[in-house]
Formats: structure tokens, C-alpha cells, sequence
């Protein structure tokens, strides 16, 4: 076939003839348009396109660059760590000693507004003339200059944000573990890299590496946060084939409430060993008990902590911030969490802010959704011979539904 003779149907036959970016004004509009001409037209789009997306999501694109570098430094660090202890000696220390990333003339990171650790935990921090130094003074004490034919990397890689926020921590003790928070909804534990989840450490929240996992309790205050250490054999008298008989194995309820009408029939909070992230075991609470008369009956898990005056230092000023990942399966569900304290001006157990819990709506259904709250202590609380007590529950909503919850995490700040 002649050149001459192609044609390009879109339409109405139109004759081919040289492309112009500005078609002349002669051409009948009914000649409709080249592909050449679609073609460019819909490049256009796509780069105007590209170019929003930079234009109205700059912060979230930086906080993927910024996670792309934290997972990098974790290999990297991981890979001289390798080096050492196959070249040169296992690491022995205390593992109750957390280093810090962040330069800080105090040795013990008192310039920051850190969580607190639990009793007997310390940080560690060196000044930034010393911070990426691989020879034992660096952030990571460990000479790795000892590594036969010296260290394979010049200094020690730092958080690229590096603030209070966010920051690496190491942590020794015969063997090591490194640890690191994303910031970008990709990378976070709700997002779509799962990269917290599948790292194999203790903490939902943290992007971890090591050889030891289980090194360093962090500031998480409670315990079996990701309702993974599960016992079976539970059977306080409800349905077991409604609702299992699992339940966590240390700090928190198990769910049962032998107050509610007919204990023994319909659905209670409890343990489920699949439900969450990563088939992972969850909390998970069932808000479909109309079919046995008693529509959002009380669902609740809770954990407590006996004179938190006494054995965490709380006072007034001090800040306790929860969070924890949820799910939920139909649209009008949420849950709805508090601590409860006693108040001394009611002279009576009270929820904080006033008597009520507070709650975070979950934007989508069926997907993990991460949920933040803060409370800061008051004198009105009374801690020295009275506990605090944190509730989850999950009738929140209007409808019948199911909530599920996992990787709840609580930390405090005293003043």
C-alpha cells in the first residue's frame, strides 16, 4: 500500500497529511484528529498528570525517600555487623543500654523529649563531632575498624531526619539488634510494604534487624502488643464456638464479662489467632449479638497497672499516647478507647477528659487503619494508691459489624 493511500480512521476518514501542532484553521473540524495528534495529547495529560501528583503530594513522596534510606542504612549496618561478629568477636554488652542515633552533649539524651523506659533501661547518646566515627566512639560502640583490612564504611549511617521522632537505636547484649521507625503511609505498619510486619521483631511500629529480637524492651509499656502470644484451653463459661478459647497470654483481659445479660450465649471480646496483620493473632470484638436479644452488648479488653504513681513516676504533666492498628467490616463501625482513673474531685473511677472515651473514625473497610490518641495526666488523678486502667472497645457505630485490633502500643512521657 502507498504512503499516499493510508488513512487513520477516528471517526470520519480523515486525509493523512503533515503533522502541525496548530492544525490549520482551514481543516474542517468534521476531518476529526491524527493519531500522531492523539498521541501527543494524551502524553501531555500524563505529564501534567505526574507533574500534580509531585505538586499535591511533595511531603509524602520525601517521607518514602527518607524510609528508602532507613531501609538501606538497616542493610547496610546489618552487613557490617555480619562482618564483625563473623571476623572479629560476638558482641557482648548490656542489653539494657539503648544507643541513640542523635547527638546530644549529655550522655544520657536528656536534650530530648524521649519515651520513657521501663526500670533499669538507659540511653545513650555522643556528641556530633563523634556520632558517625567507626572506631568504638561513634553512636554504635563497636570498633569495627578491627574488622581485618578496616572498617567497609567510612562512618556510621544516621537517621536521615533525626529528631526525637526518629532516629536509629542498637542494642547489644551477646548478639545485637537495630531498629528504626517509617514515617510514610506506605511504609508504616497500615500501609501497603508490610515491611514492619514481616521484619520478625517485637514491635509493629518499628522497622527492626538482628540477631536477637527480643533484645531491649522498648518504651512499649504494654505487654504482648501485637496479641501474638496466645494460650488455648480458655473456657470461662461462654460460647466456645462463637468465640474460641484463646486468650493473650500475659497483661491483657481476655474479654469475658460475666456482668452482661446471659454471659453465656452471643459474643464477647476476645483472642483470635489469625485475624491479624499478617495472619497474625488480634484482638478481635463481634458487635452482632441482635440474633440473641442484646444489640451492642459491652465489648471490651483491658489491661491494668497497679499505683502507676509509684512504679512509672507518673504525675501531673505526664503524657500517655496510645496507638494501635484497626479494621473494620462494615462502614458505620469504629473503635473507641480510654483510661480509666480515679478522679479526685468525683471521688470515683473516671475516664480521662471528663468521664468519656474518645474514638478515631476508620476511613475504609477491610483495611488496616492506623489510630493515635494523647493524654496528659492531671492532679486530679490520684496514682499513688489507685491503678489506671486502658479500655479498647468495640460497639462503637451504629450497625452490626466486626472490629479487629493489633499492635497496640503505649508510651509515656514524664515531665
Amino acid at each position: 500500500m502507498l504512503l499516499s493511500q493510508m488513512r487513520f480512521c477516528f471517526g470520519r476518514k480523515a486525509a493523512f497529511q503533515p503533522f502541525s501542532f496548530f492544525p490549520s484553521q482551514n481543516r474542517s473540524l468534521e476531518q476529526g484528529f491524527t493519531l500522531v495528534e492523539l498521541l501527543l495529547v494524551i502524553g501531555i495529560l500524563g505529564i501534567m498528570g505526574g507533574i500534580t501528583v509531585l505538586v499535591l503530594r511533595p511531603a509524602e513522596l520525601l517521607k518514602q525517600a527518607r524510609d528508602s534510606e532507613r531501609l538501606a542504612d538497616m542493610k547496610t549496618l546489618s552487613q557490617l555487623f555480619t562482618s564483625y561478629t563473623t571476623q572479629v568477636s560476638e558482641l557482648y554488652g548490656n542489653p539494657q543500654n539503648i544507643y541513640l542515633s542523635l547527638p546530644d552533649t549529655n550522655p544520657d539524651c536528656s536534650s530530648y523529649s524521649l519515651p520513657d523506659l521501663p526500670s533499669g533501661y538507659s540511653y545513650h547518646c555522643v556528641s556530633t563531632a563523634n556520632l558517625k566515627k567507626v572506631d568504638g566512639t561513634g553512636w554504635i560502640p563497636v570498633n569495627f575498624n578491627s574488622i581485618p583490612g578496616g572498617s567497609p564504611i567510612a562512618v556510621l549511617p544516621v537517621d536521615p531526619a533525626n529528631n526525637a521522632s526518629y532516629y536509629y537505636s542498637f542494642v547489644e547484649g551477646g548478639s545485637y539488634k537495630l531498629s528504626t521507625e517509617m514515617e510514610s503511609a506506605t511504609y508504616r505498619p497500615a500501609g501497603d510494604s508490610l515491611v514492619t510486619v514481616k521484619d520478625n521483631g517485637t514491635d509493629v511500629f518499628l522497622y527492626e534487624v538482628g540477631t536477637n529480637m527480643t533484645l531491649a524492651t522498648s518504651a512499649n509499656i504494654v505487654a504482648n502488643g501485637q496479641i501474638d502470644n496466645l494460650v488455648s484451653g480458655y473456657s470461662p463459661g461462654w460460647d466456645g464456638i462463637l468465640n474460641g478459647d484463646y486468650r493473650p497470654a500475659t497483661a491483657w483481659s481476655p474479654g469475658y464479662n460475666s456482668g452482661v445479660s446471659s454471659p453465656n450465649i452471643g459474643y464477647h471480646a476476645h483472642a483470635n489467632p489469625s485475624c491479624g496483620l499478617n495472619n497474625s493473632g488480634c484482638l478481635e470484638y463481634i458487635d452482632e449479638n441482635c440474633a440473641y436479644g442484646y444489640c451492642h452488648r459491652w465489648l471490651g479488653v483491658n489491661q491494668s497497672w497497679s499505683t502507676p504513681g509509684v512504679s512509672k513516676g507518673w504525675t501531673a504533666g505526664t503524657k500517655v499516647r496510645v496507638r494501635f492498628l484497626a479494621k473494620k467490616s462494615v462502614a458505620d463501625k469504629y473503635p473507641y478507647f480510654g483510661l480509666y482513673h480515679y478522679s479526685i474531685s468525683l471521688g470515683t473511677n473516671t475516664f480521662a477528659g471528663g468521664g468519656g472515651t474518645t474514638y478515631q473514625l476508620l476511613s475504609r473497610t477491610n483495611e488496616w487503619t492506623e489510630i493515635t490518641g494523647e493524654f496528659t495526666i492531671t492532679s486530679d488523678w490520684e496514682l499513688l494508691t489507685h491503678g489506671v486502667t486502658f479500655y479498647i472497645y468495640g460497639t462503637g457505630g451504629g450497625a452490626e459489624g466486626r472490629i479487629w485490633v493489633d499492635g497496640v502500643e503505649i508510651v509515656y512521657w514524664n515531665p
